[in-house]
């Protein structure tokens, strides 16, 4: 409701950041433990306005890759009618290492990714993690509904310049 006053276009449930100062908060990729929650906070945010709902989210949690995990998260979510799913294509995890650590340890594993569209081919999963250059966003936005840059803007907000001409010709 305070969003819609703001006239924001989308709120995105952020699921996918392993700070120790997000998990004190019970909030950030410690919530993919609860997808009912994840499910609830979704449908409730959807309820209060009409601005459209999104979430990111990580593959997993862990060292080790689960991807039934993954699709369980992803089948549980979707119940609430999302339609967009941002996914940071590698695993949180929640003890041991930094939050910069966890944006390069954790192995990048896209497969999940083209998987999970596979199974669920009306909801638009957008790409994110790993992509260094506009370059290589380009070449990932042919196979994958979408990509989304992070880091690569915030340490070099010019390499915008060759997006319109990249993208949209």
């Amino acid at each position: 409701k305070i969003a819609k006053s703001y006239h924001y276009d989308e709120i995105n449930l952020n699921v996918g950041c392993p700070s120790k100062a997000v998990q004190k908060g019970s909030f950030g990729a410690c919530l993919m433990e609860d997808k009912s929650l994840v499910r609830a906070c979704l449908e409730s945010m959807q309820n209060a306005s009409d601005i459209k709902v999104s979430i990111k989210c990580r593959i997993g949690l862990g060292n080790n890759f689960n991807y039934d995990y993954f699709s369980a998260f992803i089948d549980e979510i979707i119940q609430s009618g999302i339609e967009v799913i941002y996914v940071h294509a590698r695993n949180a995890i929640l003890n041991g290492i930094s939050p910069k650590s966890n944006r390069t340890i954790p192995k990048l594993n896209y497969e999940f990714v083209k998987r999970i569209k596979q199974e669920h081919p009306h909801v638009q999963f957008i790409l994110n993690g790993g992509i260094d250059s506009v370059e290589k966003a380009y070449a990932l936005s042919k196979e994958y509904d979408g990509v989304m840059l992070g880091r690569l803007i915030q340490n070099n907000p010019f390499c915008l310049n060759k997006v319109d001409n990249l993208f949209f010709d």
